[in-house]
């Protein structure tokens, strides 16, 4: 008795079967009724829709276009400084040399 009890609990339920390991049938467990199987059509979409187009190319354009015009005014603004410093230094230098 004690071994059928041991058989009992270690037989596992079969998924997807329609009869349980003690040879009983399977009874169904939800208040929802069976749903249909329907069999689902995966189609491509047609064309891209502007909206698509816009977001994919021109937005990415427009900003690399405002990377390229901000790092050309990044530079212009550099070069400026640098050769304000030249003019310095080299005004500095030209002092020190007719002091000699």
């Amino acid at each position: 008795m004690a071994s059928r009890a041991l058989a009992a609990l270690s037989i596992q339920p079969r998924l997807g079967g329609s009869a349980s390991a003690l040879g009983r049938p399977a009874v169904r467990v939800s208040a929802r009724p069976p749903r249909r199987r329907r069999s689902m059509v995966v189609r491509a979409g047609g064309p891209p829709s502007t909206n698509v187009l816009i977001l994919a190319f021109v937005l990415p354009l427009s900003l690399f276009v405002g990377t390229l015009v901000a790092a050309a005014r990044v530079a212009d603004d550099l070069d400026e400084r640098f050769l304000r410093e030249v003019r310095i230094l080299y005004e500095q230098a030209s002092a020190d040399w007719h002091v000699l």
